[in-house]
């Protein structure tokens, strides 16, 4: 867990603050092994609870944590804030889900390559399987929507 160090008016001095930090903020006061809550408040010492990540679409939105923590009234948190990625962004993520697309697609082909040996014939449906994952990337909506192939027996 977290924790946020604050002044007497609630502001924000140190996060994250570890419960170390106290005894080494103050080296000439004997602290028992576990630090309480209730005692670090005492030094203005705060648990922090991060708040859940939001949903958000990954393809064009980011979503990073807040640097600072934020005080209700009664509780410490940490939260997150959403935005919307720029057009150089959303174009590598497009490249960077095909390149993982295309590398999936060519270890499948990869597992199959034994069944196309010189002395082996493949059966159609073999073919068919491989002739499909090589046109994986020509699929209408590559690469943010792939149907798979299902792998004969």
């Amino acid at each position: 867990m977290n924790f946020v160090k604050t002044d007497n008016d609630k502001k924000v001095v140190t996060y994250p603050y570890l419960l170390a930090d106290i005894m080494s903020d103050n080296p000439k006061t004997s602290f028992p092994c576990n630090i309480t809550a209730e005692l670090a408040a005492q030094w203005n010492v705060f648990p922090v609870v991060e708040e859940p990540k939001p949903i958000y679409h990954e393809r064009i939105q980011k979503c990073v944590r807040n640097s600072e923590p934020t005080f209700d009234g009664e509780h410490w948190t940490i939260g997150w804030t959403v935005s919307n990625k720029t057009e150089e962004e959303t174009t590598q993520y497009d490249a960077d889900l095909s390149a993982e697309i295309r590398t999936d697609r060519n270890k499948r082909l990869a597992d199959t390559d034994w069944w196309a040996v010189s002395d082996r014939t493949m059966s159609s449906g073999q073919t068919e399987y491989r002739d499909l994952l090589r046109k994986v990337p020509q699929q209408t909506g590559f690469p943010l929507s792939v149907t798979w192939p299902t792998k004969p027996s």
